[in-house]
């Protein structure tokens, strides 16, 4: 058990280090951590809004109230998905790239250590028994 107690210590540390960092940046363009995290998944594509939810850890309903933010900025779009009608897929508009592009070259000079996301990856997918998907260095 104590040794569950440290690597849950050990990671928060290192999530919260990385944020505190990455937020200094994100504060200059007036974007929280959770819009990033939505803006990067969908720079990668469009995804669902329930797809998006699990992804990112965060409830539909908070998830929602994001996006609306996000489409207020003209930074997101949403359209109904073309297979599932059911679906809602969340889309980047051209200012979100731009933002995007803008934000990644802001952040290039954070430390860029490839194996240790390979690390934590195989700890992530040891942990949950599943595979880790749309983690970016």
């Amino acid at each position: 058990m104590a040794a569950t107690m440290d690597l849950m210590q050990l990671l928060t540390r290192a999530e919260r280090l990385v944020a505190q960092r990455v937020t200094a940046v994100l504060a200059e363009w007036s974007v929280s951590i959770d819009a990033w995290r939505v803006i990067t998944r969908l720079a990668e594509e469009p995804e669902t809004m329930g797809s998006l939810s699990a992804a990112l850890f965060m409830p539909a309903a908070s998830l929602t109230r994001l996006i609306d933010q996000l489409v207020d900025d003209n930074l997101v779009y949403r359209r109904v998905d073309a297979v599932d009608r059911r679906r809602i897929r969340a889309h980047l508009t051209p200012r979100g790239r731009r933002l995007y592009a803008r934000i990644t070259a802001d952040l290039s000079d954070m430390p860029d250590d490839s194996l240790l996301a390979e690390r934590l990856s195989a700890l992530i997918t040891s942990l949950s028994g599943a595979s880790v998907t749309g983690i970016t260095s």
